[in-house]
């Protein structure tokens, strides 16, 4: 009954805004912390959260293996949307 009363360009169905709440979290950028020193990355994880997707790791062998996870989603999405 509302959706007749509201003005279309307020109205959103429910694919839309799933796809709207993807791109804003695409869009967020991501930093990578490497320390040994957990209380640093606690710290800031908790400063930059709110403003960047904040990984922290304690090696550089973990880093590289969080890269390279980040490379082979980002390569399948590519891959499965030149397919669509």
């Amino acid at each position: 009954m509302l959706l007749a009363y509201l003005p279309s360009d307020l109205v959103m169905n429910a694919e839309d805004v799933e796809e709207e709440e993807k791109k804003k979290v695409e869009s967020i950028q991501s930093i990578l912390v490497v320390s040994e020193d957990v209380g640093f990355l606690k710290r800031i994880r908790n400063r930059l959260s709110g403003r960047y997707n904040v990984v922290v790791v304690k090696s550089e062998e973990q880093a590289l293996t969080y890269l390279q996870k980040q490379e082979a989603i980002v390569s399948n999405e590519q891959e499965r949307r030149d397919h669509e």
